[in-house]
């Protein structure tokens, strides 16, 4: 049985039950959080996930010096042997087995967020908001700030309410969250097949696959997605912008005037943190014609000179350039955003885990793991196109 050692120094035994993962998803959690939450310990130790994990022999990596070597997936899918009095006998639901899922998942998820790319770390943090659901149908919330931006304070008599500013309905089209998935099928010839090698199998294709879903969200706040009534960006008014009607002298790339005014058009509704392009794209703005740069001069020297400082910026000291390697992706394109405003990214618990409970109960050789994640653009007006040539 899976143990842990509790926050009081004592070893508790964690009987776990394949409903597991449905109790986690009813309380949007992952099992992960849920075992931490439910099990504290002692300040300084290894989390009671990490615990009973590797009370049942499911860790990363080996340690020679002590013999500890990973468990082969004959020991996960079929537990260890346990000795009660003259007999040998083995759980009908290993531990292992209903913590294998969970264990698969949380591999990916700290692999998706420490490569490299961090596809799925650098998409969640550029979001306005991250959310996740008990279900796989979101009710999109819809926000009404015409009346907030056109309204002004005003006086009201005693006891009377404010004027109502800000109205928020929901859709009448409810949203399914589609989900992806993706297999592991283990022969009886192939048991002895380390813990450690499957993880690196489904980690490396997580990572691939994640990097393409990524770009093509990427490419669908552009091109919008009729599924999510995400209007295309080209559709919107004021949204798409041109180098030259910045800068008449923006006829070859982008110049420095055509930059700056781009980030200040509509600097009070929003303020662009992020911009997507391609690689040729993000040059150009690095390579911009009359960039300012800084020079040895001595700005301190006594000369008849005044330096200006703009008080009131309103544009960002860096934007954040995320490159996509999506060849659909349109060049001499750059799409920005407000980070704060800009979109939301919503995780489908149930599809995640609802699979996992059934491979644990079925006893299977088959496993699976089950994704449900959707995006889509908040705020229109915290979005901007410039196109150049």
């Amino acid at each position: 049985m899976a143990s842990y050692i509790d926050i009081n120094g004592q070893v508790q035994q964690l009987s776990l039950e394949p409903t597991v993962y449905r109790q986690a998803a009813d309380r949007g959690m992952t099992v992960k959080q849920m075992i931490n939450v439910d099990h504290p310990v002692q300040q300084g130790s290894a989390s009671a996930w990490d615990q009973v994990c590797a009370s049942e022999g499911m860790f990363a990596g080996r340690d020679n010096d002590y013999g500890i070597a990973p468990a082969t997936m004959n020991a996960i899918l079929n537990g260890r042997p346990q000795i009660e009095g003259a007999s040998i006998v083995r759980d009908a639901v290993p531990a292992s087995r209903i913590l294998f899922p969970m264990f698969q998942m949380s591999a990916i998820e700290d692999k998706l967020r420490s490569s490299d790319y961090g596809a799925l770390a650098m998409f969640n943090s550029a979001a306005a908001v991250v959310d996740t659901i008990n279900a796989d149908r979101f009710e999109r919330p819809i926000l009404n700030f015409s009346r907030p931006e056109g309204a002004r304070s005003k006086a009201v008599a005693q006891l009377s309410e404010p004027a109502s500013m800000l109205s928020i309905t929901a859709s009448d089209k409810s949203w399914r969250v589609t989900g992806t998935s993706i297999g592991l099928e283990v022969s009886d010839q192939a048991l002895n097949t380390s813990l450690d090698l499957v993880t690196l199998a489904m980690v490396r294709q997580a990572e691939t696959e994640m990097q393409e879903k990524v770009e093509g969200y990427l490419l669908a706040f552009l091109n919008g997605d009729t599924d999510l009534d995400m209007a295309a960006l080209s559709t919107i008014s004021g949204a798409v912008s041109t180098a030259v009607s910045l800068d008449a002298a923006a006829t070859a790339g982008i110049t420095q005037k055509a930059w700056v005014k781009w980030l200040f058009n509509n600097s009070r509704k929003r303020k662009i943190t992020h911009v997507i392009c391609d690689l040729d794209s993000a040059m150009a703005i690095e390579g911009r014609a009359n960039r300012p740069n800084v020079n040895g001069d001595n700005a301190t020297s006594k000369r008849i000179d005044t330096l200006e400082n703009v008080i009131n910026p309103m544009w960002p000291d860096q934007v954040q350039l995320m490159i996509s390697m999506d060849p659909n992706f349109p060049a001499k394109t750059l799409v920005g955003f407000d980070a704060g405003y800009g979109y939301h990214v919503v995780n489908s618990t149930v599809l995640n885990y609802s699979a996992a409970e059934a491979y644990a109960v079925r006893r299977s050789t088959k496993y699976r793991i089950d994704t449900g994640m959707i995006a889509y653009r908040l705020f229109d007006d915290a979005w901007s196109v410039l196109t150049y040539t």
